[in-house]
């Protein structure tokens, strides 16, 4: 149709412009013409001055009027195809009104032109679905990809992770399970130290050796606080709720003298905590502090190196740790002497009393010395008599130093009973000084140490004079 309209617009256009360019070559001709005329009548009134005008007689007015109504009937033609009817324009292009979808060319030009439009809309919209399709495709491979990583993790990680975890706790309970045998061991190889202290004296029998099991759980739990981010969701935003979780685990693991299946169960069960909040599963490496994974996470869980076996001495219940100085001496001495009860040769102990204060030595003491010198010389360098007298010394030496006189040091040895003899005409205080009396001398205002003896020696009396 549109071929129809193009066809005779085309050709009545050039009707139009063939008279056109008649209409002008007519014009060019007439003006020829009429120069023509004026040039002849310029050279025939030189020549012929009473012949009057020359003139053609050129009438182009008959022509004129045909070309104009021509070009009338062109020019309505075009405007009918223009913006003329249906029944117009079927009549100009020789077609059946019913083959015209349009009246005319603007309409048939706007309907042309949403037809373009609607096609470069659907060539935008095929773009954006051609886009989408590639996206979609890629999305679809994406998820493909993802399913196939879920269905390795599913297949693949999931049950290595759950092996690994398997062998965490399996490690774990064979650490104790050595701890167990390390105690055991300890204990089997101080029974006989403990059956010795026990067949001893009341000093001995106040001795007891104990190897127990020690979970460092400030440590552990300060180490869990380092990797676990406290801002985000989880269980265990303070040591102490983390402290109070360890220790009801170990607690239960040691209810059951630490069995491996309530290790794993305790171990679990602590595990889950981590795992869920608030009723709700919870992802461990969510709660982790920036720069930590998974597996720091359970290398800290199962780690076991904060839990090992001590051994200890306890006196009367307390541990060696907790005791005073002084206690601590003479528990270290006793067992000392205790592990070498069957030892004959003499024996050396160089000032004692810096690590034993005078009521320890004569409340634990001084049995056991009395004990052991039936069968062993036991030679004290002390500077304290009480340990000198409470302990029975069969042979005192007394060392004193002048550093005015030659030899600067001098000796005096004997016997407790060794006292200040009385001599005839001699003052008591000038009487020499007997062992007793030397002793009494360092012993600082300690006489009354010896009143318990004052009948057994027969002290002299110099010994009480103020």
């Amino acid at each position: 149709v549109k071929t129809k309209f193009d066809e005779k617009f085309i050709a009545l256009q050039a009707r139009s412009s063939d008279l056109s360019e008649i209409t002008t070559r007519v014009r060019l001709f007439s003006a020829d013409v009429a120069k023509f005329e004026k040039d002849i009548n310029i050279s025939l009134k030189k020549l012929l001055p009473t012949f009057g005008e020359f003139v053609t007689g050129l009438n182009t007015s008959t022509l004129d009027i045909a070309i104009k109504a021509e070009s009338k009937t062109i020019t309505s033609a075009l405007n009918t195809l223009r913006e003329g009817t249906t029944k117009e324009n079927a009549a100009l292009v020789g077609l059946p009104v019913a083959d015209l979808p349009f009246p005319n060319l603007t309409r048939l030009g706007e309907a042309i032109k949403q037809k373009r439009d609607e096609t470069k809309a659907s060539e935008t919209i095929k773009l954006k679905y051609q886009q989408q399709k590639k996206a979609i495709a890629e999305i679809e491979a994406a998820i493909k990809s993802i399913k196939a990583e879920i269905m390795k993790i599913t297949e693949e990680s999931i049950p290595e992770s759950e092996k690994a975890r398997a062998e965490c706790l399996e490690a774990y309970c064979a650490y104790i399970t050595v701890l167990k045998k390390e105690k055991s061991e300890l204990e089997k190889l101080y029974l006989p130290l403990q059956k010795n202290l026990q067949s001893g004296t009341d000093t001995n029998k106040r001795l007891e050796f104990e190897a127990r099991y020690n979970y460092e759980i400030e440590t552990h739990a300060e180490r869990g606080l380092s990797i676990l981010d406290r801002t985000k969701k989880g269980n265990f935003k303070d040591k102490q709720g983390l402290k109070a979780a360890l220790e009801k685990f170990w607690s239960n693991a040691k209810k059951e003298t630490f069995y491996a299946d309530k290790i794993k169960e305790e171990l679990s069960s602590l595990d889950q905590q981590f795992q869920s909040y608030e009723g709700k599963p919870r992802d461990v490496e969510e709660q982790l502090r920036a720069g930590y994974g998974i597996q720091d996470f359970y290398e800290w869980l199962f780690d076991p190196t904060s839990i090992e076996v001590v051994s200890t001495i306890n006196l009367d219940k307390t541990d060696l740790y907790l005791l005073s100085p002084g206690k601590k001496g003479i528990v270290l001495l006793v067992l000392f002497l205790q592990i070498d009860s069957s030892d004959n040769r003499p024996l050396i102990i160089d000032q004692p009393e810096e690590n034993l204060d005078n009521l320890s030595v004569y409340q634990d003491l001084i049995t056991f010395f009395k004990d052991r010198k039936d069968y062993r010389q036991i030679i004290i360098v002390t500077h304290n008599p009480n340990l000198v007298v409470n302990t029975d010394a069969e042979q005192v030496i007394v060392a004193d130093y002048d550093g005015a006189q030659t030899p600067r040091i001098d000796y005096a040895s004997g016997s407790l009973e060794n006292q200040a003899a009385e001599l005839p005409g001699v003052e008591l205080e000038n009487l020499e000084d007997g062992i007793i009396e030397q002793v009494c001398k360092i012993l600082e205002g300690g006489e009354t140490a010896f009143d318990s003896r004052k009948k057994k020696y027969e002290l002299s009396s110099k010994n009480f004079k103020n």
